[in-house]
């Protein structure tokens, strides 16, 4: 009990000091990290001669289209009425969501209140007036 007692003094004791005084230690402590500059003419490719980045957006171009060439064994090409259904899924999804938080907003509740009093007044007025003189 003792021993972690004492452990946990140099940890209070530096919370405690003022963060100036905390500021001036680190940094008088760090060394900078030292950078070797490459060699000139030297690359830093590796040996490797395929450009990863390129050849990645052509993958992902290839996917987004629907080209892909290589598919995961036992995996069949998803067809266009089930790429449809995702796609339909996926708006509901998304308006579900929006109409979740839209109803939670104060605003929204407020608006609905005053559109259905307008509503209301617009349906009690008469369609025709029959003022005679």
């Amino acid at each position: 009990m003792l021993m972690s007692f004492l452990t946990l003094i140099p940890t209070v004791h530096a919370f405690l000091m003022p963060l100036s005084h905390r500021t001036h230690l680190s940094a008088s402590r760090v060394q900078p990290l030292q950078m070797q500059s490459p060699e000139p003419g030297a690359s830093d490719d590796g040996g490797v001669s395929v450009d990863w980045d390129s050849a990645w957006r052509e993958e992902l171009d290839k996917r987004k289209s629907g080209t892909a060439n290589w598919r995961p064994e036992g995996r069949e090409a998803v067809s266009e009425q089930d790429v449809l259904k995702a796609r339909i899924q996926t708006g509901i999804d998304d308006a579900s969501l929006q109409m979740n938080v839209l109803t939670k907003s104060w605003q929204f509740w407020i608006a609905v209140i005053l559109a259905l009093s307008l509503l209301t007044a617009a349906l009690g007025q008469p369609s025709e007036v029959g003022y005679t003189v």
